[in-house]
């Protein structure tokens, strides 16, 4: 295990970082971010993807199913004075999530979901009816490992497109 695993502090400030000098402007390149933009991250361990928006003013809402990591993320927001609710939960049980959202972030999860395509499906349930269309994001790196993973149908993530009008996965 690398220190920066077990010092989370410091993983929070390099997701922080990463976040800030490659996903954000990633995103920009396919829509609008910035003050009023409601943003997602499944599997948000201690938030610091989110950070980075929160202090762009977008809303961010980050969700995990570890208990502690969302308390570390409650603790580090706080001690940089940045907002975001955060949730301890399963995101597909939280109704009240339903098309909420712009923008979907997730990063270093969907190589630990089994069922990728019903995954991307769901995602769509928690986007807004008449959002942009980009609305999910994951590491560039996962479609690495997934490409050499024993996978029988490998979906390109990064990043992924789900249509308003459809189910449909482009």
């Amino acid at each position: 295990m690398q220190s920066r695993q077990l010092n989370r502090r410091q993983y929070f400030n390099e997701l922080a970082t990463t976040s800030e000098k490659y996903f954000i402007p990633y995103i920009k390149r396919y829509r609008q971010v910035g003050k009023g933009t409601k943003v997602l991250e499944i599997g948000c361990g201690d938030g610091g993807n989110l950070l980075p928006f929160s202090r762009m003013g977008c809303d961010v809402v980050g969700v995990d199913m570890a208990e502690g990591r969302i308390r570390d993320a409650r603790k580090f927001f706080q001690e940089n004075g940045a907002k975001g609710r955060f949730i301890a939960s399963d995101v597909f049980l939280l109704k009240e999530l339903r098309h909420q959202f712009d923008l979907i972030v997730c990063h270093d999860v969907i190589e630990h979901i089994d069922d990728k395509e019903e995954f991307m499906h769901k995602c769509k349930q928690l986007l807004k009816t008449r959002g942009g269309n980009f609305h999910f994001l994951s590491c560039l790196a996962d479609a690495f490992r997934w490409a050499s993973a024993d996978m029988p149908k490998p979906l390109p993530l990064a990043p992924a497109f789900l249509s308003p009008a459809s189910d449909e996965i482009v």
